[in-house]
């Protein structure tokens, strides 16, 4: 599954969504997007921070970076990060 912004959304249980789901997704993202204070106050103190989208698509957006990846790349570019000083 591709990922954007380390973020990847899935479905309540955990299962990639199906496109029944994603078209739910994405068609009630502009009604967020309109009502931003509203829509997105699930995100900011709801228990599971879900956004009206992601309640009505039965979606939650997951972390999927993979650190030790990310901590390769990094040391590949800065060789000096790896001599402890």
């Amino acid at each position: 599954m591709k990922t954007t912004l380390a973020l990847l959304a899935l479905l309540a249980t955990l299962a990639p969504p199906g496109s029944a789901h994603a078209a739910v997704r994405v068609l009630v993202l502009p009604i967020t997007v309109t009502f931003i204070a509203l829509g997105s106050i699930g995100v900011v103190f709801g228990k599971y921070r879900r956004a009206w989208h992601d309640i009505v698509a039965d979606t939650v957006v997951v972390y999927d970076f993979d650190a030790r990846a990310a901590r390769l790349r990094f040391l590949t570019r800065h060789p000096i990060a790896t001599s402890g000083q």
